[in-house]
């Protein structure tokens, strides 16, 4: 998208209907020129932004293209002289510049007004522009004769001016830039000069900032100062809803088009007509000041977003600041104390925004009326604490995953694994988990290979302390990938499973992780938190046949579990191994279970198990107990709590030393019956 001046107009102004005014005053200009050579003063009145600039630039246009033989064009930006201490001089300079290069009559005019210009003994200026002006004026001055008498002048100018063959207009625009002292200058130069035959000025400003200005200089009769210097006048029409929403799509279909994006139809016309988008939009320039936005802010971040809430927001940031800054301040509040409503804010908060404002974000929440778009698009929205700061900071934060890599990791396995590595490396793995497990993540991969899937079981298995930290959502995650496909889902049900065949030696984290809960599932008949009923069924159909393949290998994997490094990474794993070793073949179990008497951070790791205590601050939460328990069969908990006992305290850490002094204070005495203390030695020794 090109970005757009104020004063160019492009294809898109077109849509406002402004050339085809543009081509109405022209063809007043004509007609009027033809019969009379009296000066006039045209008006083109509309508020800040309606376009005057662009109608003006349409008419200089039209009259060089069509009437350049009829017309002089004069270009007066009186905004270039604001720091100059009399706009009087510098217009009649630039008018006396500009024709000089015309023909001896108008040459003439040149001259004299040079002559009018000492007269009044006008300041020279200071800024380098109408610097120029004057050293091009004093050239000019050498060859001039003096002449004191300011009447006698301006006559010989009119005289002049009414044998010129060509009408002279003088466009100026951007008077509303001015202070209210310049705006009553500015008209006080038309009025001093506006009744010079054969010129026509041609004013474009915003009524209302003219009147006011030319009151406070003439006791607030600006209004009827104004009647007496403006013939004809031209307001801007106001844009009508049905072109600006056209204007607004046409952008936004140039904006997608540019950056590969597609833009939610549902919810743009939700948002627009609905919730209060379009109400941001009073003019031209607020459509030009949005999209110019928007054209430099969104490359950089087009594939990281959601394009409906960037540009919401945006809205937001360009046209309600102080919103934008209370949202973003209150919603990482609430995210910090984990109080995070759906719309990001509580009541209260949103109470401190503005209406508009407040409205537009509530729309984007799940609850709303565009409930609908996030359930069709959900990823990437700026109401996820996962994505939120890159609405904001237009970057990632360091441990989030862009989309490049997401895209890599699924279809480019040759950078899989240094991906993945990176993710370890930079603490992104917990984000790369909850993309991966997020359902809408088949609706831009509907078809990938089964080797992500391999490869992502095998990065776990490396680095089991990672799976026991995030166990939970790391198994939702493999059964998104292995039944989200949909092309190729029961074949990816099927391998996922014969490879519990496959992973003979030793079974894989993963795999006796899911053996686990397979079995605890099928005996209780629940299901995984991934509510995917079809891997539910699979498992529930064929876990006969499972068993039958796995319980060898199972069986046969004893010496890793205590041998391996892995595994003393990852006491959890070791603790799944035991409680369905215990429950599958109980007659070989005793001769295991004291090979893990004299682990020390094992044992500290079972009785975490059952004594809650907390990592942050150290304080006892509850027991947890289950008993008679498979773990320790035929009263080998006394064994267990007699090795706890045996372990020095000095060896452990401060979270170790408070799980064994609680796991101590049970009174075993009776055992197998085991008493509770009603109140839990809560201060060490």
């Amino acid at each position: 998208m090109k970005l757009k001046s104020d004063h160019i107009p492009d294809v898109v102004d077109d849509l406002l209907g402004r050339n085809n005014i543009a081509t109405e005053i022209v063809n007043g200009l004509v007609s009027y020129s033809k019969k009379n050579k009296d000066g006039l003063t045209i008006s083109i009145t509309g508020e800040w932004g309606s376009g005057k600039s662009t109608l003006v630039d349409y008419i200089r246009k039209q009259i060089e293209e069509k009437e350049g033989e009829r017309f002089k064009i004069v270009l007066f930006n009186p905004w270039l002289f604001y720091k100059d201490e009399s706009i009087k001089e510098a217009f009649l300079i630039h008018l006396a510049l500009s024709l000089k290069d015309l023909e001896t009559r108008t040459t003439q005019v040149s001259e004299k007004l040079n002559d009018f210009i000492k007269a009044f003994r006008w300041l020279k200026y200071l800024s380098g522009t109408a610097g120029k002006i004057q050293e091009g004026l004093e050239n000019l001055s050498e060859q001039l004769g003096k002449k004191n008498n300011i009447f006698e002048i301006r006559n010989e100018i009119e005289e002049i001016l009414k044998k010129n063959k060509k009408k002279i207009i003088v466009l100026i625009d951007d008077v509303d830039r001015l202070s209210a002292d310049q705006i009553a200058e500015l008209f006080q130069t038309i009025t001093l000069v506006t009744n010079f035959s054969n010129i026509i000025y041609l004013v474009a400003f915003d009524r209302q900032i003219v009147i006011d200005a030319i009151g406070k200089n003439f006791n607030g009769k600006g209004q009827e100062y104004l009647e007496k210097v403006i013939q004809v006048d031209y307001e801007i029409p106001s844009i009508q809803d049905k072109k600006l929403e056209d204007l607004f799509y046409s952008n936004i279909q140039e904006l997608g088009k540019e950056n590969k994006l597609t833009f939610d139809e549902y919810a743009l016309k939700s948002l627009w007509g609905y919730h209060g988008l379009k109400d941001y939009f009073k003019s031209i320039r607020d459509f030009k000041r949005f999209f110019n936005g928007l054209s430099f802010r969104l490359p950089s971040i087009a594939g990281d977003i959601n394009p409906v809430d960037f540009l919401t927001i945006e809205a937001i940031r360009i046209f309600d600041y102080p919103s934008y800054t209370k949202f973003y301040t209150y919603y990482k509040i609430n995210a910090r104390k984990r109080e995070l409503p759906e719309a990001g804010l509580n009541t209260e908060q949103f109470e401190l925004l503005s209406p508009a404002s407040s409205e537009i974000i509530k729309a984007l929440a799940s609850n709303s009326s565009l409930h609908p778009y996030r359930k069709e698009s959900n990823m990437k929205r700026l109401l996820d604490p996962e994505y939120f700061d890159r609405y904001f900071n237009l970057l990632r934060n360091d441990s989030d995953i862009s989309e490049k890599e997401l895209q890599e990791i699924i279809t480019r396995p040759t950078l899989r694994k240094r991906i993945l590595q990176e993710a370890l490396q930079y603490n992104r793995i917990e984000n790369l988990i909850n993309r991966l497990k997020d359902r809408s993540l088949h609706k831009i991969y509907k078809n990938y290979d089964y080797d992500l899937i391999r490869d992502i079981i095998e990065f776990f298995n490396a680095n089991s302390s990672i799976f026991e930290a995030q166990s939970d959502q790391a198994s939702d995650m493999l059964i998104n990938l292995i039944t989200g496909n949909r092309k190729n889902r029961d074949e990816f049900i099927r391998t996922f499973f014969q490879s519990f065949r496959n992973r003979a030696s030793p079974p894989s984290i993963v795999h006796i992780y899911f053996f686990h809960y397979i079995r605890l599932f099928v005996k209780e008949d629940r299901h995984f938190r991934s509510d995917y009923q079809i891997f539910d069924d699979y498992y529930k159909k064929h876990y006969s046949s499972l068993e039958k393949v796995y319980l060898p290998i199972f069986k046969n994997a004893a010496n890793f579990m205590w041998e391996s490094r892995q595994t003393q990474l990852c006491p959890f794993l070791k603790y799944l191994y035991l409680r369905n070793y215990s429950e599958l073949m109980p007659d070989d179990y005793p001769g295991i279970l004291t090979s893990f008497l004299n682990d020390k951070d094992f044992l500290v790791y079972i009785a975490s198990q059952y004594v809650h205590v907390s990592k942050e601050d150290l304080s006892f939460h509850r027991y947890n107990w289950v008993f008679p328990n498979s773990l320790f069969p035929e009263g080998t908990f006394r064994d267990f709590y007699e090795a706890v006992k045996a372990i020095e305290p000095q060896s452990l850490n401060d979270y170790q030393r408070v799980v064994q002094h609680h796991l101590l204070a049970l009174d075993i005495t009776s055992f197998p019956n085991i008493k509770y203390p009603s109140e839990p030695r809560m201060i060490m020794v």
